[in-house]
Order: C-alpha cells, then structure tokens, then sequence
C-alpha cells in the first residue's frame, strides 16, 4: 500500500465528502466487522466449530470454505442446525450503524451479512425509505434506497456460506451481482467492517476492476484510524 501523501489524503476525504452531500452517488459496504458489534460471530468462528467437530488440524484459512462444504456433505442436517441456531437471530442494533444512517446516509447499502442490523437500525431511526434486497425477484423493487444483502438471508433461505454457494453464485445472484457491479461503476463505495485482505472485498473489487479497469469508481476500506484508497 503507497503511504499517501497530505494532499492526496485532502482529496480523498473530500471525494468522500461530496459523495456525502450527493445521496445518489455514495454507498456503503457493510462487513462482518459491523456486526461483530453486536454480537454475531464471524464466518470463521463458526467454521472453528465444523473443524473441532470434525477434529481436524492444521487447518489454514485457505480451506475454510472447503470445510464448510465437507460438513454440509457429511453433516447437512447437523449444519443446517448449528447456522440456525448461531446466526438466526435477532440482534442489538450498534453504534456503528446508527452513525452510517446519521451520518452517511447512502443510496446503498451492501453487506456480506446474514443478520438484520441494517434493516432494524432503519426501522428505529424510522427511515423506511430503503427496500431489502435479498434475492433476483427483488431488483425490480428498488426505486430509491436500498439495503442489498448479497449473500441472502435465513428468511429467503439462500444464505452463501460453503464452497458450493459461492462457486455458483453468478448463477444464482445474476441480478443482485449485476447490480452490484453498476454500483461499482457509478458510485463511491465505502467498505466498513473489513479487513484489508477480506475474500469478499477482493473479489468484489476484483469483479469492477476486470470489467472497468481504470475507469471504475474510487472505493475506499475505512479502517479505525485512517482512511485507504483502493
């Protein structure tokens, strides 16, 4: 990462800025990070639970997605159940989501997240104004703001998680991913909760990159104390 200097950090923040005060052309891509806030456990946290029950070892990151899969081929009703029971629940609201609400107010907001945070923060602070999108049949609904959960929802039942989810979400999501894609090309997009080596933000970056090159959008992981440009 190339340290920025002064004035390239000026510009940034005020590209940012301006995204801010023109709603039509921010949004926000929430990350687990957000919601571990409030409680929910992490993807990985739950994988630890597949690898102890499957009393693996020397397990690397890289073949977490694996594991969710040989336990879901091995174990489809006990996997079902332990998601169920550990992410299909109701949770606090957090601090970080009223500010992004208070704060940012974007057109969109995307998450990778499987809880309803961003959907019961409106619903406190009283802003009906954005559709939940969670599935193809719900594109056609969006005619102003919305919150776009990418990876489903227990609700709809399509929630991505092990490796067959994601190798066939382009078939799955075509039009929740084309429209993610469109935002990418039109907007400023904001990722909160990630890490800077997150698989969901590289390859969603990479999705703009190989269709836009240089012509893409600027988009920006806010981290604790600075602001990076990607």
């Amino acid at each position: 990462m190339v340290q920025e200097n002064k004035n390239d950090l000026e510009i940034h923040i005020k590209r940012i800025q301006d995204a801010i005060n023109n709603n039509y052309n921010l949004a926000i891509f929430v990350g687990a990070g957000v919601s571990k806030n409030s409680g929910v456990p992490t993807w990985s946290e739950i994988i630890k639970k597949f690898i102890d029950d499957l009393n693996i070892v020397n397990v690397s990151p890289a073949d977490y997605i694996k594991i969710a899969q040989c336990y879901f081929d091995t174990h489809p009703k006990k996997y079902n159940k332990i998601l169920n029971d550990t992410l299909n629940k109701r949770w606090e609201t957090n601090i970080i989501t009223k500010l992004l609400f208070d704060e940012f107010s974007p057109k969109y907001f995307i998450t990778t997240n499987y809880d309803c945070i961003l959907e019961d923060t409106a619903n406190e602070l009283k802003n009906n104004s954005y559709k939940i999108i969670c599935k193809n049949e719900h594109i056609p609904l969006i005619k102003d703001r919305a919150i776009i959960k990418m990876h489903g929802d227990f609700e709809n039942k399509n929630i991505v998680f092990k490796e067959n989810d994601y190798t066939e979400y382009s078939s799955n999501f075509k039009l929740v991913e084309t429209f993610i894609k469109s935002i990418f090309a039109t907007s400023i997009v904001l990722f909160v909760g990630f890490s800077a080596d997150d698989p969901n933000v590289n390859q969603i970056y990479q999705w703009v990159k190989d269709i836009l090159k240089d012509n893409k959008q600027p988009s920006y992981l806010i981290l604790c104390d600075e602001v990076k440009k990607r």
